[in-house]
């Protein structure tokens, strides 16, 4: 870089707390060996009281959880030689067979291009009727469709290959890099926590689309069990997540990671020294399985800021307001941490933000 605190940077994040665009924000830049910019700015928490923000405050990742925990614990597994890309979802699950997901691959659900759909609200659904309902939807799409449920496969494909739950499997590769704080479901004493939204409304309001109660027609309308509790307080702690949270208990391949800018730059420069998978496996997770139109590696999102990284540039982001991004080709990564959705959920807030900060690091980027 070529200032080492760049102050049009500092600026930046310090005007997007200042303009309420995310009550707080911790921001970390460097390569495999090297720090260059790591600060905190705002507070944590703004309800019903304010707290600062610290270096090594805890984030809930959301979908970064996809790529750290879920598809890397899948491409550990076929290291191992334990599963394929190529294998079908029916040779883990018996409750596929049969089914029109029956033959959907490890790959498809990796790269979103199973068809699967992007979402259900499947906490309303019996924890041993699940797999089955998984088994039978499908939009019958080719092209790349996000999708938290197929994720949601992969992360029960895994335990049901490995015998552990995910958080146990995850638990040894923590203990490998001497992670202090990364785990899922935080112990209930650690307190330097971001929360994320005041309550459950963002996730009301998308679960009463799929409802018997819904005026919206859809055909896998369901209804909400007897007794059913929303979250009506400050969620701090717990996965925001719906999915994640009511029907897997905080431990799900789609999200329900929790970590602070410190372990995750371990977990990237780790993963980037093939120490987590192979060098060739890295290689094969990074490049684009999809074309080019929408590019996808096994987990990641690629070519992530068009014009102003190179192509070969992957990362991802999170609901909650996270983002991970790594450019080979100039040994840069990116971390920045928000608690964006803290105490509402804004729709679309964050990724005009992130690429002007892109913009800006770009900038001040020397090859």
């Amino acid at each position: 870089m070529s200032d080492k605190n760049p102050a049009h940077l500092d600026r930046f994040l310090a005007d997007g707390v200042m303009r309420k665009n995310f009550p707080g924000a911790v921001c970390w830049i460097g390569n495999g060996h090297e720090t260059y910019f790591y600060e905190k700015y705002g507070h944590r928490q703004i309800l019903p009281a304010r707290m600062p923000m610290t270096r090594d405050t805890l984030f809930d990742l959301a979908s970064i959880t996809k790529p750290l925990v879920t598809a890397m614990m899948i491409m550990k597994l076929i290291d191992e030689k334990k599963l394929k890309l190529d294998d079908k979802i029916a040779r883990f699950m018996p409750a596929f067979k049969h089914k029109i997901n029956a033959h959907k691959t490890i790959k498809q659900l990796l790269t979103h291009t199973s068809g699967i759909p992007s979402w259900f609200p499947v906490y309303f659904i019996p924890p041993e009727l699940r797999l089955k309902f998984f088994a039978t939807q499908n939009t019958g799409k080719r092209a790349v469709l996000y999708s938290c449920l197929g994720y949601l496969i992969l992360g029960e494909i895994v335990e049901n290959i490995s015998g552990l739950r995910l958080n146990q499997l995850y638990q040894h590769l923590t203990d490998q890099l001497k992670l202090k704080y990364t785990s899922f479901n935080p112990p209930p004493k650690t307190a330097d926590v971001a929360a994320t939204e005041n309550g459950d409304l963002y996730e009301r309001e998308k679960a009463f689309n799929f409802t018997a109660g819904s005026p919206v027609r859809s055909p896998d309308r369901i209804k909400v069990p007897d007794g059913f509790r929303w979250r009506d307080y400050v969620i701090k702690k717990e996965v925001h997540d719906g999915n994640c949270h009511y029907g897997y208990r905080g431990v799900a391949g789609n999200a329900g990671l929790f970590s602070n800018a410190a372990d995750l730059v371990k977990i990237m420069r780790a993963y980037l020294n093939a120490e987590i998978v192979r060098l060739p496996t890295l290689r094969l997770m990074t490049r684009s399985h999809t074309g080019c139109k929408n590019p996808r590696g096994l987990g990641w999102l690629l070519n992530i800021y068009p014009g102003i990284l190179s192509p070969r540039a992957f990362g991802h982001t999170g609901f909650t307001g996270t983002m991970v991004c790594h450019d080979p080709a100039i040994d840069l990564t990116v971390i920045l941490l928000t608690n964006d959705i803290h105490p509402r959920v804004k729709p679309d807030n964050m990724p005009p933000l992130r690429k002007r900060l892109m913009k800006i690091i770009a900038r001040i980027v020397k090859p």
